[in-house]
């Protein structure tokens, strides 16, 4: 499965199983930063692999888990947090 566009006449195809991986391996690795109890190492990957694929719903509960752990209670605390 790819997915293509132009940009400036130049035309670039992505692999979504290899964007996907990726977003794996970042999840996988905040999992294991939250073990270990690195949250905010673990909240950086969370975001990476959200970033690379935003409907990876177990990167955004264990985001969230952590968000609560850290005490953010309401979505405009990220937001002014990551501003």
């Amino acid at each position: 499965m790819t997915n293509s566009w132009s940009h400036y006449g130049q035309k670039f195809t992505v692999n979504k199983k290899l964007y996907n991986k990726k977003a794996v391996e970042y999840y996988e690795e905040g999992k294991v930063l939250q073990q270990q109890g690195k949250l905010s190492d673990a909240e950086l990957a969370y975001k990476e692999a959200i970033i690379i694929n935003q409907d990876y719903y177990q990167a955004h509960n264990n985001l969230g888990s952590i968000m609560n752990l850290s005490g953010c209670r309401r979505l405009s605390d990220v937001v002014e947090n990551n501003s």
